[in-house]
This record gives structure tokens, sequence and C-alpha cells, in this order.
């Protein structure tokens, strides 16, 4: 579904000749050293056209190369430089197919000789009799089938792990919706029978089974308008969420939709640098970024680009509402709970007052959702979750993102609870609907994953938050930088320690700790734990400096949430700067660490006794001239 909307966005795009010249620049960089591809790269630079778009698909060069392989791997930089060559293909098929249509020269039925990984088989065929295919390429197909044939080797393939297999496609040519052409007469390979269908056709499979040569499959397709119906009503959802896909801004959107937020603030950045700074469309491009560093964890940043957007935003109420919404999400996750709440409950009284209900304002519903959640006000949070699910039964058709985030936030907001059956139900249903929706890797299937994890660790259910774990893990990978990595560490290394895995434990709590600063940590306790946890790995190791650090790193979280044990982690850190002889900071630890016990306790409790007695025997070893390590 995505890729489909990747390509219609493509397509409809306004490309610029820069575009263009950055792609020429890129096969130059490709094939430097291939003198034959560089005189084509320059003939193509010179010469091309988009009356040329089906003669350059058709010949033998870097452009059939690159693009084949950018769509296979869905490059998206490549795919955009790309994109205006993908949009003169496209509509010259659509020409082509028009007059072919009226001739009623147009086969009915073609087929298309290939191999295919056998996993792929499986999933996207053989297990798939009666469901949709979508071609992420433009795909090519023969009305002969001997031809079609020769491509299948034969089933000369050793490989068990590759499957040979003949496409037969029948066309129900009135009702198709994407254009396919018998391409002859424009090729550069005019001998060639080649029907060439555009980029994202969907079929359905209607049946599957052996041809008489051995080691081949017949895979019966039917193209005939159809489309799976979820699919439609997804596509729908992400459209009425972003706009229609044709500018750069929707395209940006759609970026984010997929999970690639790195690029749709590259491309987001790209459109800010391209528009004059009086233009009326800036604010709607400052308030995108601002959702943009939202989804990224940043911020300060997301902050920075909603209070520029909020300044020059002047007549449009809508985008007003969305600005202040943004602005609230940003507050929420800085902790600054009340500005938080007071920004969204300004953003729901403009957008309530629309005479349309907007997706912004189920936003902002669910916003203040996790505002009173983090305030501890849970009534009220549960209060605005169910204000989102009567707008959605209210709805003509479901909204599934929507329905899948209210669903996590119902998860969570039971969590807290300590209602860890009724939050592990919600989770299950939010992770339902994003297997269905999001690509594969996308980053909030690793935020599910993870967080059943947690749910199912307090559960001590440790084998199941393992698991859950290793699949988070699977998503995201092990890159440091990734900003869901830390939440994922700290659930592992507990479960490592219920294993007594100590080695294990001690690196994931290692890579926990030392994860990027925007990271989406499970709470400011969670991180105190995993410091106080590593560290108290690295001292009975006699680690000392590291066990330091991990207390070091502790405080300065321990002191924003008033943490109980905060005079003690002083204490701690004085008797570890004691153990590597820093005897000035030892000194000046246990004083702090008094300091905010007499602050923060009653005169009589045990936590001031214990400070003074290892500051005494800190005292009484330093006065000798002895070492405490």
């Amino acid at each position: 579904m995505y890729f489909r909307l990747l390509s219609e966005a493509i397509i409809a795009l306004n490309h610029k000749q820069s575009t263009k010249d950055e792609f020429i620049s890129l096969c130059n960089s490709q094939y430097s050293d291939n003198q034959c591809e560089l005189d084509k790269i320059d003939e193509f630079h010179r010469t091309y056209s988009k009356e040329h778009a089906i003669r350059w698909y058709t010949r033998d060069s870097f452009l059939f190369r690159i693009l084949n392989n950018a769509l296979r791997t869905q490059d998206i930089d490549v795919l955009y430089k790309l994109g205006f060559f993908i949009t003169d293909l496209h509509h010259q098929l659509k020409d082509l197919h028009r007059k072919q249509l009226t001739a009623l020269s147009l086969p009915s039925v073609v087929y298309r000789g290939q191999f295919m990984n056998k996993d792929e088989f499986d999933y996207r065929i053989k297990n798939n009799i009666g469901g949709f295919l979508s071609i992420n390429s433009f795909f090519s197909t023969s009305t002969k089938r001997d031809v079609a044939s020769i491509f299948t080797g034969n089933s000369s393939s050793t490989d068990v792990n590759i499957e040979s297999i003949v496409f037969e496609i029948k066309i129900e040519i009135e009702k198709c919706r994407q254009p396919f052409a018998d391409i002859r007469s424009l090729s550069y390979m005019e001998e060639e029978d080649e029907i060439l269908f555009s980029v994202a056709t969907v079929f359905r499979v209607e049946s599957v089974g052996r041809l008489d040569v051995e080691g081949v499959w017949l895979v019966r397709l039917i193209m005939n308008g159809e489309e799976d119906e979820e699919l439609r009503i997804l596509s729908k959802n992400i459209k009425d969420e972003i706009g229609e896909l044709d500018n750069l801004n929707t395209f940006c959107g759609l970026l984010m939709k997929m999970g690639e937020l790195g690029k749709a603030e590259e491309y987001c950045l790209m459109l800010i640098r391209d528009t004059p700074d009086d233009s009326s469309l800036m604010v709607r491009y400052y308030s995108n970024l601002s959702m943009f560093y939202n989804e990224q964890m940043e911020y300060d940043e997301a902050l920075y680009w909603g209070e520029k957007a909020l300044q020059i935003c002047q007549d449009d109420t809508l985008m007003l509402g969305i600005i202040l919404c943004n602005i609230g999400l940003s507050h929420v996750q800085k902790k600054n709970t009340i500005e938080a709440i007071n920004y969204l409950s300004k953003a729901v009284n403009i957008l309530e007052g629309l005479p349309h209900n907007h997706l912004g304002l189920v936003s902002a519903y669910l916003n203040l959702s996790v505002a009173y959640q983090a305030q501890g006000n849970y009534s009220k949070s549960e209060e605005f979750l169910y204000r989102i699910i009567n707008f959605i039964r209210n709805s003509p058709s479901i909204n599934y993102s929507l329905l899948a985030r209210t669903y996590s936030q119902f998860g969570n907001l039971y969590y807290y609870q300590n209602k860890y059956d009724v939050a592990l139900e919600y989770m299950f249903k939010c992770l339902n609907i994003q297997q269905r929706i999001l690509p594969s890797k996308h980053k909030n299937l690793a935020n599910s994953y993870t967080r059943l994890g947690l749910i199912y660790f307090n559960q001590s259910k440790y084998t199941e938050a393992y698991n859950s774990c290793q699949k988070a893990l699977e998503i995201i990978g092990v890159s440091p930088e990734d900003p869901y990595i830390a939440p994922l560490m700290y659930i592992l290394g507990e479960c490592y320690l219920k294993r007594d895995n100590v080695s294990e434990a001690i690196a994931c709590f290692d890579k926990a700790i030392n994860a990027p600063t925007n990271s989406l940590f499970c709470d400011q306790e969670s991180f105190v734990r995993v410091c106080t946890n590593l560290g108290g790995l690295y001292a009975e190791r006699r680690e000392w400096e590291k066990a330091l650090n991990c207390c070091l790193k502790a405080i300065p979280v321990a002191l924003v949430c008033n943490h109980s044990q905060l005079a003690i982690f002083y204490m701690i850190s004085a008797d570890l700067y004691s153990l590597i002889n820093d005897f000035k900071s030892t000194a000046i630890y246990y004083e702090l660490a008094l300091d905010i016990a007499y602050q923060t306790l009653p005169a009589d409790h045990t936590n001031i006794k214990l400070i003074k007695e290892h500051q005494s025997l800190f005292m009484l070893f330093a006065a000798r001239g002895l070492k405490l390590n």
C-alpha cells in the first residue's frame, strides 16, 4: 500500500530541472569507470524528452538498471531524483493505453516468466490465493507464453530457495485502472513483443499450480480494477490526514506515515529553503516540521518550529489549532504537564468550534489523554480516549491508524495503573492493526513490541517479555542512535538479570543509559533504576569508575523527578569517589548528600544516620592516610 501511495505521489509531483541534473550527477558518479555508460548518460542528458521515455526504458543502459534497483529497494532519494522519468513513462503508457483501448488492440491475456525467492513466492502468491498482488515496478509481459517461459530458465536453477514461475494474466480491459500498453512501436527493441504495465499495478491471485515442465509454477492472475477494500480504506485514511498526494508537502507527510522520519525532515527542510519567507505556505511547513520532530522525539526542535509557526499564523483557524496541538505534545513529552494541558485545551476549544470535526481535534484529545496520565489524573485521561472512540464510531469509515494509536494509549494508561491484563489486551489490539497497516520495519511496531515486553516483565512473564523485545530488536536493529533503543535495552537487561546472565545484562543496561538524550525511556524512575542496577553490577566487579559514572548519570534525572533515594545516590557517589581516591569530590558529595537529606527527610530518618556513618568512616580513613579500596 505504501509503495503504491509513494509512486502515486512521485507521479503527481512537479519535477524541477535541478532534480534531473542531480540524477545525471548520480549516474556519472556511479558509472565513472565505464566509458560506454558515460556516453549514454551524456546522450540522455542532451537529447532526452518525455516522448522518448519508453525508448529509454527499453534500452540496455544505466537508466533501466538504476530505476529498477531503486524500485526494488525503495530508495526514496533515487526515486525522487528519477521522478521526472517515472512520471513521463507512466503518462506515455497512459496515452498509449487510451489509443489502443479505442483501437481495440489491447490483449486480454499476457504472460511473464521469472525467478522468485521461495519465501517471497510462498508469502505473496502461494499462500495468497484470492488475495491481491501489487507489483512494485514497471511490469514487462508478453502475449506469447513460450517467450515468457524462456525467462523461467525452465527450472534450470539448482538453488532450492529459488522458484521458477510463469504468470498467466487475464485482463478485463474495460475495468482496468492502471495503464498498460503494447510498446513495440516506441521501444528501443522494436522486434520484441512487449506489453508493459505501469508501476504499482494490482492483480488478484486466482490460482497456483504446476506446469507440465518440471519445477515450473503456473500462477494465474487477473486484472480487473479490483483492490483490497481494507487497503483502499487505509489509503483514504492517509489522504484524509495529510491531503492529496500532489505536492512536496504531502509527499513529506507520506514519508512520515511510512516511518521515514529522517527523509521527511530532509525534504521538508528542502521545501522551506525553496520557498520565499513571506509565502503563506510557510506556516504549514513550519507546523509539519514541528510534527516531524515530535515523531523523532526531538522535542526542543519541535518546540522551536512550532513556535515559529505560531508567530506567523494569522487567519487560518484550523492551522492554529494544529500548531497548538503540536506545541502541546512537545510540552507533554518534556514533562511540562501544566503548560501542555494549557496549549492542548486551547487547541480543543478552537477545533471543537469548527463546523466539521477534524482529525486535528482527535490528536488534541489523544495528547490531552497523555498529559493527564502524566499528571496522574487517570479518569480524565480515560475520558478523552472515550471521546476518540465516539469520534471513530460516528465516522463514515474506520481510521485504522487513529484506532491503533488510541488502543496504544489505552494500554499505556492501564499499565500505569498496574492493570496489566487490560493493558496487555489493548496493546495486542493496537499491534494487530499495526501489523496490517504499517511497513514491516516501522518504528511504531518496535515500540508496541517493547511496551508488550514491559507489561510482560511486570507480570513476571520473563520469557514472553524477552521474546517481545527480540521482535522489537529485529525491527530497529542495535543502532545506538535509535531513539527507541533505550527502553528496549532496559527491559532486555532486566530479562537477562532474571536469567542470571550478568554479562548480557550489563551490555544492555550500558546501551540503555548511553542512548541519545532524546530517547523514549519508559519513565524517569526507570532510567534511574537502570543506572543503579548497572552501577551495582559494576561495583560487584570492582569496576569503580564505571559504577560511579552510572551513579552520576542517575543524579540529574533523580533531581528532576524528586526521587526518594536522591540523597543515597549522592552518598553512593561519594563512596565511589573515595574508592578511586578522589577525596575532594568524596567530601563534596557527602555534604551534598546530607544537605538533600536534611531538606527532604525527617531529622530522625535512617538515611541521615547512614550518610553520617559513611562520612565519618571516610574521614577516619582519610585522617590515617588509608585507602578504602
